[in-house]
């Protein structure tokens, strides 16, 4: 596969967002799933489907 990376620079979050929201409108579902599957594969493994995803959340607290 030979894909051709691209950079955009947006002046606001809300012209990326509009721009983004453009984007997605236009694809269709097979191509959207195909999207979350590369992103969670990214993230969390090709394995991410098998296993389940463990949360760990810590925190500490301040007296200030």
């Amino acid at each position: 596969m030979n894909h051709k990376k691209m950079v955009e620079v947006f002046f606001s979050f809300e012209e990326e967002n509009s721009i983004e929201y453009s984007r997605r409108k236009k694809m269709s579902p097979e191509d959207r799933i195909r999207e979350f599957y590369e992103i969670q594969c990214r993230r969390w493994g090709k394995d991410w489907q098998k296993i389940p995803i463990r949360k760990v959340v810590s925190f500490e607290e301040v007296s200030w």
